[in-house]
């Protein structure tokens, strides 16, 4: 929306809006609010991002009290994106004292927080942080199952809250492109950065890759090479003196 357009602007283009619409047909709500003077606008989708789900809900929020009054919540469907969610609003009322159509509440509420996200596209910081954090912690939860299902060297330890702060915690400290927001998803570590974090945690044990000896990963930005669990500064020494493949085919070990 253009910051230098007025609401009574916004009005004219938003009344019948729906008309307009490309192979749009609107069928199955009340007819009261199939006329000219509706206007229908969209808040989110199926595939909307935490973006626009937070400021979906603010926006609901600031509505609330208008719904069935001023404006009804819809939900349409479109073949290639689902479900789209937003409102039928009212945009202007006839007040027959004074002769002339004003702009409705609703509608005016609905320019105001469009002017907002044009200045700004946050409409609540906190609550979009919320989700974000929400939806990190989902998709963390989400592939440690992967990861600890799928490594039998931890099959033992437990996915608890406790685990998921610990690696949020580890990740933030070491790794913390691995927390970004991604698509607007949320952050989503891979497997390498969450084996990363377990192993830097001294939670991840498994073989060595040569010789088969129990080992404790020491170097998480070493992934996915794996070493014998000796002293890490004399690691590539101690190995050839104590693995019988690294002795017999050393050149071999970068």
């Amino acid at each position: 929306m253009n910051m230098d357009m007025t609401v009574e602007m916004a009005a004219v283009e938003a009344r019948g809006n729906w008309r307009k619409f490309d192979s749009f047909s609107w069928w199955g709500g009340d007819d009261e609010w199939v006329r000219d003077d509706v206007g229908i606008v969209y808040t989110s989708n199926r595939d909307s991002g935490l973006l626009d789900l937070s400021n979906a809900s603010v926006i609901a929020a600031a509505l609330d009290p208008y719904v069935g009054i001023w404006c009804q919540a819809e939900s349409h469907n479109h073949w290639a994106c689902g479900h789209i969610d937003g409102y039928a609003i009212l945009v202007v009322t006839y007040v027959p004292e004074w002769d002339l159509e004003v702009i409705t509440p609703a509608f005016a509420v609905w320019f105001d927080l469009q002017q907002q996200m044009d200045s700004y596209p946050v409409l609540d910081s906190e609550d979009y942080a919320s989700r974000e954090l929400d939806a990190l912690w989902e998709n963390l939860k989400q592939e440690l199952t992967h990861v600890l299902r799928n490594h039998e060297e931890l099959k033992n330890v437990e996915l608890a809250d406790s685990l998921i702060s610990d690696v949020i915690a580890w990740l933030d400290m070491n790794n913390p492109g691995a927390l970004e927001n991604c698509d607007d998803q949320g952050g989503y570590a891979s497997e390498e950065q969450l084996v990363g974090a377990l192993t830097g945690m001294g939670l991840f044990n498994t073989r060595c890759e040569y010789c088969g000896q129990l080992v404790r990963y020491r170097n998480p930005a070493e992934l996915p090479f794996w070493w014998c669990d000796n002293s890490w500064q004399n690691i590539r020494a101690e190995h050839l003196s104590t693995c019988e493949w690294a002795s017999t085919r050393g050149n071999k070990i970068a």
